[in-house]
C-alpha cells in the first residue's frame, strides 16, 4: 500500500543544499572519496574532485586513527556501569549478589565492549571520525543481530532537529536489491529482474511518551511501506546521529576541517599554483636567433660530439621559472603545515594500539580534549552513551530494560571519566611503591611513627580511596575471632592421625 507520506519527500525536504555543497570543499581538502556523489542505484565508481595537496589527507587519517583508538580502547572497556540507588534490585537484574555487584558491573562491561571490534565495526568507527573530521556529520547504525555497525554520510542521510538539538526525524537513504527483498514485496514491483536495485528509505521518528520518548522505525522501498513498524527507547535507539560540533538551532553539524578552513583554502590554491608553477619551470625551449644560418633540423638530429655547421650564440636554451618564487612558496606551505599539524594532534609517530598503558589513554584523552577544544567529551556523551547501552542491551536486554523503564537508576560514565578504574589501578600501584620505600625508613628511625597513619595518608595522597581496599571494623572482627579460634581446632585436628599428618604437610603445625 502506498503510503501517504513519501520518505523521498521528507529525504529532500530535510536537505541542506547549501551545507552539502560547504561540505563538498572540506571534503577536497581532506578525505574526497568519503563524501563521494555515488549513484546509488547502481553503485559505480565515480570521479571524485582531487586537491593539489595530500597533506589534509595525512592529518585527518592520522587524527581519525587516534581519536578511535582513544574513544574505543582495545585493551579496557570505554564505559563504565555504576548503580546510583535500589543496589539490591540492580544485583538482582543482572544475576548477582549486592556484595559482588562492581565485579559483576566489570564483567558485563568487558563483555560489551569487545562486541565493538566484531564484524568490521571497528574500521566503520574509524570512517564515522573521518567523517565527522572533514564533514561534521555522520550516522551510525548499530545491527545487533549481525553484530556490526555501519557509518553513512550525509549523502545517505538527512536529519531534522528542535532549536536545542534535539533529534527529531531522520531519514536514511540506502540501495537494495530486487532479488533480497521479501516475496510479499517483490509483487509490488513486477517485470523487475533479480538484478535491479531499488531505493530502500528508513525513518527514525521521535515519539513523545509519558515517561521518555521513544523512536519510531519503519521503511519504504521506493513510495510502498513494507515491514512492521519498529519502536524503540530513545537509549537504545540502533540509529545515532553524531556530529562533530553543533552550533544551536541547526540541523547539521560543522566539522574540524571547517574550523581551519582558511589554511586549507590557502593550502589549496598555493599547492595548485606551485604544482602548476614547477610543471612550466622544467619545460627547456631552444631560441634561434632570426636569419641564422644554423641548420635546426641537423642540429635537432645531431647526437653528442658530432661536428654541426653553425654560429655560436645563434642558438640558446630557454627556461622560465624562478627558484626564489618557488622556495618562498614552500616556506609559506611549510607554515601553514606547522599551524595544521597540532591542530590535529598529530605528531608524526604512532603506537601500537595494543601497547598504549592505561595511563598514556588518560593523559592522550586529555590532551585530546584541550586541543580538540572539548570535542572529545561532546563525542564521548553522543556516541558512547546510546553505544554503552546498546552493546549492554546486546549482552543482557532484561538488565537494559529495567533500565530504561526506570525500574533502576544507571549512571554510564564515558570519555575520561570511563577511564578511572584503570587510574586507580595506577594510583594503586604507585601508593606501594611510595609504602615499600617510606615504611622500612620509618620503622628503623624511632617507633614513634604510627605505621597505620602512614599508610592511610600515602593511600590518600595517591587518589585511592580507603573504603575500596581496606576491611570494615566488622570485617576485622571476624578475623579476630577466627585467628582465636584457629587454635583449638588444630589442638582438636591433632587428635586425628590423617588430620595431624595433613596440618603437617600444609606447614600448620
Amino acid at each position: 500500500m502506498q503510503d501517504k507520506v513519501l520518505y523521498e519527500n521528507l529525504f529532500t525536504k530535510y536537505r541542506d543544499d547549501s551545507t552539502i555543497t560547504k561540505i563538498e570543499s572540506y571534503a577536497k581538502w581532506s578525505l574526497p572519496t568519503i563524501f563521494a556523489d555515488v549513484d546509488i542505484r547502481n553503485g559505480q565508481r565515480v570521479p571524485v574532485a582531487r586537491d593539489f595537496q595530500s597533506v589534509g589527507a595525512m592529518l585527518t587519517n592520522y587524527l581519525a586513527s587516534k581519536l578511535t583508538q582513544l574513544l574505543f580502547p582495545a585493551n579496557q572497556p570505554f564505559f563504565r556501569l555504576e548503580g546510583t540507588q535500589d543496589m539490591g534490585t540492580l544485583a538482582m537484574m543482572i544475576g548477582s549478589n549486592e556484595g559482588e555487584l562492581t565485579a559483576t558491573l566489570a564483567d558485563l562491561e568487558n563483555s560489551a565492549y569487545r562486541r565493538i571490534f566484531m564484524g568490521s565495526s571497528y574500521h566503520q568507527l574509524v570512517h564515522a571520525l573521518k567523517l565527522l573530521i572533514a564533514t561534521g556529520n555522520t550516522l551510525i547504525y548499530r545491527d545487533s543481530e549481525e553484530g556490526r555497525t555501519l557509518a553513512y554520510s550525509l549523502r545517505q542521510y538527512t536529519v531534522l532537529r528542535d532549536g536545542t538539538g534535539k533529534v527529531l526525524d531522520i531519514v536514511l537513504k540506502e540501495r537494495v536489491a530486487y532479488s533480497t527483498l521479501p516475496d510479499e514485496v517483490k509483487v509490488l514491483f513486477k517485470g523487475r529482474k533479480d538484478t535491479d536495485e531499488l531505493i530502500l528509505w528508513t525513518r527514525c521518528q521521535r515519539k513523545h511518551r509519558s515517561k521518555s520518548d521513544t523512536f519510531e522505525v519503519s521503511q519504504q522501498v521506493e513510495q510502498f511501506s513494507i515491514g512492521d513498524i519498529s519502536e524503540y527507547p530513545e537509549k537504545i535507539c540502533p540509529y545515532i546521529p553524531v556530529v562533530w560540533n553543533l552550533v544551536t538551532g541547526e540541523n547539521y553539524g560543522r566539522g574540524l576541517v571547517e574550523d581551519f578552513a582558511g589554511d586549507f583554502a590557502k593550502l589549496s590554491e598555493l599547492s595548485q599554483s606551485l604544482t602548476l608553477y614547477e610543471i612550466e619551470a622544467t619545460k627547456v625551449l631552444h631560441l634561434v636567433s632570426p636569419g641564422s644560418g644554423t641548420d635546426v633540423d641537423e642540429l635537432q638530429g645531431a647526437e653528442s660530439g658530432e661536428y654541426v655547421q653553425g654560429k655560436a650564440g645563434e642558438v640558446a636554451a630557454y627556461e622560465a621559472g624562478d627558484y626564489n618564487k618557488i622556495r618562498i612558496i614552500m616556506e609559506d606551505l611549510q607554515a601553514i603545515y606547522q599551524r595544521l599539524a597540532p591542530a590535529f594532534m598529530y605528531s608524526g609517530n604512532v603506537r601500537d594500539a595494543e601497547r598504549v598503558t592505561a595511563e598514556e589513554l588518560r593523559m592522550n584523552a586529555q590532551e585530546a580534549e584541550v586541543s580538540l577544544g572539548g570535542v572529545y567529551s561532546s563525542l564521548a556523551d553522543s556516541l558512547h552513551v546510546p553505544l554503552a547501552h546498546i552493546l549492554v542491551n546486546e549482552i543482557n536486554p532484561s538488565f537494559i530494560t529495567e533500565v530504561v523503564q526506570g525500574g533502576i537508576t544507571l549512571n554510564v560514565l564515558t570519555g575520561v571519566a570511563a577511564l578511572g578504574r584503570s587510574s586507580s589501578i595506577q594510583n594503586l600501584l604507585e601508593a606501594a611503591n611510595d609504602l615499600a620505600l617510606c615504611l622500612p625508613v620509618f620503622a628503623q628511625a624511632s617507633n614513634r611513627f604510627d605505621k597505620e597513619r602512614i599508610i592511610d595518608m600515602i593511600l590518600l595522597g595517591r587518589g585511592v580511596k580507603l573504603s575500596d581496599v581496606m576491611k570494615t571494623e566488622e570485617q576485622l572482627q571476624q578475623d579476630l575471632a577466627a585467628q582465636q579460634n584457629q587454635p583449638m581446632a588444630v589442638q582438636q585436628g591433632l587428635d586425628s592421625p590423617a588430620v595431624a599428618q595433613e596440618l603437617f604437610n600444609q606447614g600448620i603445625v
